[in-house]
Order: C-alpha cells, then structure tokens, then sequence
C-alpha cells in the first residue's frame, strides 16, 4: 500500500499532537511528546508514513554504520531477537545458522558469509556476527518506526472523520439518525480475519463496530473502547459514512 497524506487537515493534526503515540510503552514523557510532535508535523507537511518513520527511529548513518538521531530503540521482543541471531550465527552450527537465513528482515548481503559458514561447519567469526546481526536490528527498528508512523497518523485521520462528523450534528446541520456509518476491510491476504468479518457491517453515529473477536471500535485504529494491539496495529481498513438525507423530512418538504 502506498499512503500519502496531501493537504492540511487541522483536527488529526491537533490528535496527533495529544492523544498519539499510544503504541510507544516505557519511554519517558518528553520522548513520547517528541514523537507526537514528529507526527503531527508529517501530517502538517503532507508526508508519508514511511519517510516519518526515518524521523521517528533515525537515519543510517553510513559512516557510523547505525542508525543516528532517532527517537526510540529497539523493543524488547527484537532485543531478544537479535540477540537469538547472534547466538545462530556463532553456534558453528549448521542447522541453528541455516535458522538465520529464514529471517525476514535479514540483510542478504551477508548470506553468502553466512552460507560459507554452514558449508564449513564453523561459527561466524564474532565480529563479523556483530556487523550482521547490527544491521538486523537497523531492519527491526525501522519496521516500529514504520508501524508507529503507519499506525498513528492512519488513526488520526479516522478520528478527524468520526469528529467531523459530529461537528456536523452539534451545528445542527444533520442529526445523529440520518447517519450510519459502514466497515469497508481491505480484501487482500494480510487482513485480520477479524476485520474481514467486519466488512460491511453497519452502525449507527455513535454505535461502536464488533470485531470477529468481539472487540469494540468506534473506528480503525480505535483503543478508547478497549480493542488490543492485535486490533489496530497496521489496520487498513476504513469507514464509509452514509447518510440519509430523506429521514426526518415531513410531507410538502
């Protein structure tokens, strides 16, 4: 998917910059607010979330070798992940190194060291091992940035959606009955089963959606009713409001 954001859109800016980063857990305050205020900004200029996830965890820094100014780590289930790529690496094991090769976000530069290795029977030498299983952790620190940037600014353009909305009914514009609002899940294979359950499932303004697993959302993205990570983290899917300009209307109107 291809997502780029053009023009302002002043109310998913404001979210971004006080209710986001809600998928960042055990930071201090002062760098959640910098996240925060990094993705309002991406909002604010029309960026994609690929290019605020650079922001978010660093670029390469090609002299250094890693990633430099980035604002959050690595979490710590990809600690231990590259921290089992190294054990792979330098056990002198072949089947436990043919294990690193089926690492999806490997750096396949370095395959064909790793494959000498196994052919020979001998660890990666540790130094060596160090380098590749660095840029391992460059590819895994990128993907949460990514999924942090994706995940966010997605959610805050849902809500600037369901807030204008009912902007519309509070200037007495629409009331609350002659809108409903429909799921529409994106079709493909990396849709959670639960969300293509959802797909055309019908509510009113101020109903909350059920997932397959019984989760309630007023939109994707939405944790305010409880729904998990395993609901909102990269969720495509979007709303398609309706809305009946008929009801409500009396005879001779």
């Amino acid at each position: 998917m291809v997502a780029r954001f053009q023009g302002r859109n002043p109310r998913a800016e404001q979210w971004l910059l006080t209710q986001s980063s809600t998928l960042i857990t055990r930071i201090t305050n002062d760098t959640r607010d910098g996240v925060r205020f990094v993705l309002q900004e991406g909002m604010r200029l029309g960026r994609g979330p690929r290019s605020v996830a650079l922001d978010i965890v660093g670029r390469m820094d090609r002299a250094a070798g890693r990633r430099v100014g980035g604002l959050v780590g690595l979490t710590p289930g990809d600690v231990a992940s590259s921290q089992r790529a190294l054990g792979q690496l330098t056990s002198g094991d072949p089947a436990e190194m043919a294990k690193y090769l089926r690492r999806k976000l490997r750096d396949k530069r370095f395959d064909a060291t790793v494959a000498r290795a196994i052919r020979e029977g001998k660890p990666v030498p540790a130094d060596r091992a160090r380098k590749i299983v660095g840029r391992y952790q460059d590819r895994l620190l990128y993907r949460r940035g990514e999924t942090i940037a994706r995940t966010e600014l997605l959610q805050s353009l849902h809500h600037a959606q369901d807030e204008g909305l009912r902007q519309l009914v509070d200037d007495g514009k629409l009331n609350a009955g002659q809108i409903t609002r429909e799921w529409d899940a994106s079709e493909d294979s990396d849709t959670r089963d639960s969300h293509r359950h959802m797909d055309g499932q019908s509510v009113g303004l101020n109903e909350p959606f059920t997932s397959g697993n019984g989760a309630l959302m007023m939109h994707p993205g939405d944790s305010s009713l409880g729904a998990g990570p395993e609901e909102i983290i990269n969720c495509r899917c979007i709303v398609r409001p309706k809305i009946d300009f008929i009801a409500g209307l009396k005879p001779g109107d």
